[in-house]
């Protein structure tokens, strides 16, 4: 007579199968975002670096503003247009069909005969970028949980030390051997095998059909976008057009971010305008932080090498820390916001008073950018788990509303603070002359702009309930 197993038995077997699965799913999906966000780094480098060489070949020199302005359009068109998809049809289908269109849109770049195609495929490639940043998010939001997913956004600051390594190699080798065409698809091919790695590891998500797709307010955001970065304008239209573009972009922001977030509603609402005011102040001192070096304190190429190297690695070592070990308390999630605000309100305002005459300024300010660094990478990880992490009671976020708010905070941050400081630096809106005057006026306002934490940091110490478990951040942040 054949034996039967038990029900116990058959419960032993399935248990840890089942867990042996998930672990496999998990650290599967985590490699393909890691390895996502590596190429997303590489492909930072690689903008910067075809861009001359398409504009040499295409008699583009005077066009590179509209370049550059199509693709963060197109980008910002594509960040809510990829969450809403992705809630129509699901994270993993517009994964792959967003993929497939930013290799269409490469591939076209690439061939492209005229310039006027070339940013066809810019439009494309932006298009899709910013649908597959906001799924992407998504996916590590739905796909991962717990330790897990803290483990992943500590690699992700870690991905970002190989790409300031790996990216101006690749660009610069495959440009100079192959030429910038091939330099746009070479890399596909790892592009499309992290993402289907990603596609296939996912959990089954319910959609939503008459999930809406709110292009007004991309279409906004775009706008808003082509009017900080109009060519020929000078003086106080340039101001006005800032002022205006400024407007616009607050209009989208409190449509596309949750509802909320600028009245500091709840924690995870208050960590949103955290993220703004943070990406802001850095990528903001980021986009003049290199002309101020080179046009006020004369810096040498390779004393600007060693500056922005020593900047994005504190901000990358101190993120993987933070990763690694991410704030299990609220009181220690607070303290190390705190002491991130100091150290970038200090960083910042120090590069404002360096004095350009002296032969220790290009060190003092690699040492002031790099103590920069590391106020944002105390600042940056352990909010994003804040955002992340629900509270056990709900506060009204589904996962892809946070994904998004995460992408667009950020993306919309820097592209408006980059534009603006920018702008200024280049003409001082033609009210100041002097170069010098200007870099210092902008770092000093910077530094004001960092102080502009301190009422979402008091709003989320305020909104932790008293019976919060000591675990706080690892399992009931919201």
């Amino acid at each position: 007579m054949a034996e039967r197993s038990s029900p116990d038995q058959g419960t032993a077997l399935t248990g840890p199968l089942a867990r042996l699965r998930h672990r496999r799913r998990s650290w599967l999906l985590a490699s393909g975002l890691l390895v996502t966000e590596l190429v997303a780094g590489i492909q930072t480098y690689l903008s910067q670096t075809v861009l001359p060489f398409m504009a040499d070949e295409l008699a583009a020199r005077e066009e590179y503003g509209v370049v550059i302005a199509a693709g963060w359009i197109a980008t910002f068109v594509g960040m809510p247009l990829g969450v809403g998809l992705s809630r129509r049809l699901g994270v993993s289908r517009i994964l792959v069909l967003a993929t497939v269109v930013l290799i269409g849109g490469s591939v076209l770049a690439a061939l492209a005969p005229t310039l006027w195609v070339y940013i066809l495929g810019t439009i494309v490639r932006g298009v899709a970028g910013g649908s597959l940043a906001t799924v992407s998010m998504s996916a590590l939001v739905v796909g991962l949980q717990g330790r897990t997913r803290q483990l992943v956004l500590a690699g992700m600051a870690g991905m970002w030390v190989i790409a300031a390594l790996v990216g101006p190699t690749y660009a610069a080798s495959v440009t100079g051997s192959l030429g910038w065409r091939w330099a746009l698809v070479v890399y596909l091919p790892v592009v499309l095998a992290a993402r289907m790695l990603v596609a296939a590891h996912l959990p089954a998500t319910e959609t939503t059909a008459s999930a809406p797709i709110d292009l007004r307010q991309a279409l906004l955001l775009g706008l808003a976008m082509a009017a900080l970065t109009v060519p020929g304008l000078t003086g106080l239209v340039q101001l006005a057009l800032m002022v205006v573009a400024g407007a616009l972009m607050l209009v989208s922001l409190r449509a596309l971010l949750p509802v909320g977030t600028f009245g500091l509603l709840s924690r995870r609402r208050s960590a949103f305008a955290v993220l703004l005011v943070l990406c802001g102040a850095y990528f903001g001192t980021d986009a003049v932080l290199t002309p101020i070096a080179h046009d006020v304190f004369a810096m040498t190429p390779t004393q600007l090498n060693i500056l922005l190297t020593a900047g994005g690695l504190g901000w990358a070592i101190t993120g993987l820390a933070c990763g690694a070990r991410p704030a299990a308390t609220p009181s220690a999630y607070l303290r190390r916001a705190a002491t991130g605000t100091v150290l970038l309100f200090g960083g910042i305002g120090w590069l404002a008073v360096l004095d350009g005459g002296r032969a220790t300024t290009p060190w003092l300010m690699t040492i002031a950018w790099t103590i920069s660094g590391v106020g944002m990478g105390l600042v940056y990880v352990d909010t994003l788990n804040v955002i992340f992490t629900p509270p056990p009671a709900g506060d009204g976020l589904d996962d892809l509303s946070v994904s998004a708010g995460v992408v667009i905070a950020e993306s919309v941050a820097a592209a408006f603070a980059g534009t603006a400081t920018g702008s200024y630096l280049g003409q001082g809106f033609g009210i100041i002359p002097a170069i010098e005057i200007r870099a210092h006026t902008v770092l000093l306002a910077l530094a004001v702009v960092t102080l502009g934490l301190v009422a979402p940091l008091i709003a989320i110490r305020r909104q932790w309930q008293p019976d919060q478990t000591p675990d706080g951040l690892a399992g009931s942040v919201g």
